[in-house]
């Protein structure tokens, strides 16, 4: 099985909310695999207690930029290479 990327600094939800929605979906799925991407240290620390079976199974791909729904998406992939 494929994993699934979650890009965990959108939406109108907080990050904490979109880590919890993946460690409830791999304690769901025991082949499923995520990358959690965004702010690495944000989502290191909102895995931090979560079980390490389930931690195995979750990556976390750093990015430092985001794209925000008013920038054309041209421009985003021309000058936001770390989102």
């Amino acid at each position: 099985m494929l994993p699934i990327a979650i890009d965990v600094m959108s939406g109108d939800s907080e990050p904490r909310e979109y880590v919890a929605g993946a460690l409830r979906a791999l304690s769901d799925d025991a082949q499923l695999h995520v990358l959690l991407v965004g702010d690495a240290a944000l989502i290191e620390r909102e895995l931090q207690g979560s079980a390490a079976p389930l931690r195995a199974r979750a990556a976390v791909i750093a990015a430092s930029q985001v794209v925000t729904m008013e920038e054309k998406p041209r421009e985003a992939i021309r000058h936001k290479k770390d989102s």
